[in-house]
């Protein structure tokens, strides 16, 4: 016979045409099809979403007796084109560089959403309040819970879609293809990126003032330059000869002025329930943890001193360890203060809080010994998780032990 068909041979000699499908198999790539379907439903309800809000931004037309809202098909089919393409760059990169946050698409998809109400809101008043849309706010929040790269990326795809709001709602009603304006992304974009930018390895909550007056000196020069250039020497000789017409050319800037400043405070404020609610692990919130008068790790000191000094000491290693691999330093020292606090609800079993007293596992069996060491682990989970600590921080105390004998 040939060898594909030769019975004969031996099972490891045979071809293989591929792996038979196992029920667990099928279903796993049932469910991947269906959250394909759920993103792909996803991307185009806000995609369509978006139209709707850049849309409503269109003029009016005069129809004689008042103003209704434009309906022009070529309008909004190059508001919806424009929505599409950025809303398709921002899914490829997405899916290119940060493949992650397909696991909270939702939420990600909500914060671009909250970004367009905002910006919408903006509009109605009049058009200069566009700059004080907090784009750079938006961006923080991005970055805080995305990475860096995310929010610099979404910021630039915001900042299209709000030039694109005020190019809508300052175009004439006959206007089809309409321009972006230039002033407003190019502030924005420079403003969110120097928000990202200084918000990395945030140590302080007042450094978010600081990042913020910074962002908004770069929106306030970013719109004087971009402003200046569209008038000769002449111009500005007259506007600045009258008097008190030179400050119209300070409007804006002072718009934006106060936008990074407002997006500063605003998530100076923001950022303790974001931190809860979304469970940030941020840099702040570790150096609140690692508070020796925090209150979880002062009741450790009192009930478990042993355990706590032991603690103080593998913090200052890891630390250390962490530093020289380029390792997140701060969240590896406070795991470890808090990676033996199961042990406070029987630390007389455990040898550091002992203080040459009889060892209680002398008395017990090898098996119940180990019982009781091995508990501290679960007993730390339950304490970290009632304590709400972060999840990075709960999930260190099952690893700190491994899978080895005990």
């Amino acid at each position: 016979m040939g060898l594909f068909g030769d019975k004969s041979k031996k099972s490891w000699q045979r071809l293989s045409f591929g792996k038979k499908q196992t029920k667990a198999g099928i279903l796993a790539k049932e469910e991947s099809r269906s959250e394909r379907v759920w993103r792909l439903f996803l991307a185009i309800a806000f995609a369509l979403f978006a139209t709707l809000v850049v849309g409503s931004c269109l003029p009016a037309h005069d129809i004689g007796q008042g103003y209704v809202p434009a309906a022009d098909w070529v309008q909004w089919t190059s508001v919806f084109g424009v929505v599409a393409m950025v809303h398709l760059v921002m899914l490829l990169l997405v899916r290119a560089f940060h493949r992650h946050v397909f696991d909270s698409l939702p939420l990600y998809l909500l914060f671009l959403a909250s970004f367009l109400i905002a910006a919408r809101l903006m509009q109605l008043p009049a058009k200069d309040l566009s700059f004080l849309t907090p784009l750079p706010c938006f961006a923080i929040v991005i970055a805080l819970v995305y990475g860096a790269a995310l929010a610099i990326h979404s910021a630039l795809a915001g900042a299209v879609l709000l030039g694109l709001m005020v190019a809508v709602q300052n175009a004439a009603p006959t206007t089809s293809l309409l321009p972006l304006s230039g002033a407003v992304v190019l502030a924005q974009v420079l403003g969110s990126i120097v928000a990202v930018l200084g918000s990395r390895r945030l140590r302080s909550r007042t450094r978010l003032v600081i990042v913020g007056l910074a962002s908004g000196c770069a929106q306030a020069i970013a719109i004087l330059i971009y402003g200046l250039s569209g008038l000769d020497s002449a111009d500005f000789s007259t506007d600045i000869a009258l008097r008190g017409e030179w400050l119209r050319h300070l409007e804006a800037p002072a718009w934006g002025f106060l936008n990074g400043v407002g997006s500063g405070i605003l998530i100076t404020s923001l950022l303790p329930f974001l931190e809860r609610w979304l469970d940030l692990t941020t840099d702040m919130r570790l150096i609140e943890l690692s508070d020796q008068n925090n209150p979880l790790l002062r009741e450790m000191s009192l009930l478990a001193p042993g355990s706590f000094q032991h603690s103080l000491m593998v913090g200052q290693l890891a630390e250390e360890a962490a530093k020289s691999i380029g390792a997140n330093d701060l969240l590896a020292r406070v795991g470890a203060l808090y990676h033996d606090v199961g042990k406070m609800l029987k630390p007389n079993y455990f040898v550091e809080n002992t203080h040459g007293e009889e060892n209680i596992h002398d008395r017990l069996s090898p098996e119940m010994s180990r019982l009781i060491i091995i508990s501290h682990v679960k007993d730390g989970i339950r304490i970290a998780e009632e304590e709400k600590l972060p999840r990075p921080i709960v999930d260190m105390i099952p690893m700190h032990h491994g899978t080895s004998v005990v």
